[in-house]
């Protein structure tokens, strides 16, 4: 008999969408790159609740890369399920870490455009304000 399958399996558990590599490669990633924003422990009320998350003691902009960076790892555990249930083929971990990697190099790029952005809005905020 097959176990019912609760979003918390699907998303955060079930090893055959790759999700704890995902998961395990993400949170090692954010540490590198932001090691003094922690990394949440991720449940399903987290998730839920994404779009309302401002990380403690951090920027805005961290809070919205960390909505992006679990947003992202959502999609590519999706894809991967997706492609195991419907194509019945199932993603290595290895090609499933390469395929975050890839995802993470692409989001990085994109991210550096936007904190750029608002560094950029902030100043000229800051000379508006001056001139007043």
């Amino acid at each position: 008999m097959r176990k019912l399958e609760t979003i918390n399996h699907i998303i955060i558990e079930c090893p055959l969408n790759q999700g704890p590599t995902i998961w395990n490669h993400m949170k090692s990633e954010w540490e590198q790159t932001f090691p003094k924003t922690q990394w949440l422990q991720l449940i399903i009320e987290l998730i839920k609740g994404l779009g309302s998350i401002q990380l403690k003691k951090s920027p805005r902009w961290i809070s919205e890369v960390y909505i992006e960076r679990i947003t992202e790892a959502i999609w590519l555990i999706w894809t991967i399920r997706n492609n195991w249930i419907f194509n019945k083929r199932e993603i290595p971990a290895e090609l499933a870490t390469k395929m975050i990697k890839r995802s993470l190099q692409i989001k990085k790029e994109t991210e550096w455009i936007y904190i750029t952005r608002i560094k950029e809005s902030s100043h000229q905020d800051r000379k508006t304000l001056e001139k007043k």
